[in-house]
């Protein structure tokens, strides 16, 4: 687990993913983006780093100086086997 201290999540043009009515979304940030957060700060964004999936979530802020704390952690490691199912 990883604890950073920055304004938004992602730095623009970053590539980031979000869960929307169940669909995985993908976006770049940017302005925005930016926008989307403040409206719902809460909301768990996924990336890749190093090949590997990795969430990030707003752990806490600080309204005096606008500080927010993040924390991002591996959640797949690439390994797992996904099956699909077929009805017959």
């Amino acid at each position: 687990m990883k604890t950073e201290i920055k304004r938004y999540p992602f730095n623009a043009e970053d590539d980031y993913w979000t869960v929307e009515d169940g669909v995985l979304e993908c976006s770049c940030w940017d302005d925005i983006s930016e926008e989307i957060f403040e409206e719902n700060p809460k909301r768990i964004y996924y990336y890749i780093e190093g090949g590997l999936i990795a969430m990030i979530k707003l752990e806490s802020e600080d309204k005096s100086n606008g500080e927010r704390t993040f924390i991002s952690q591996l959640v797949c490691s690439g390994t797992h086997l996904f099956r699909t199912h077929t009805n017959h």
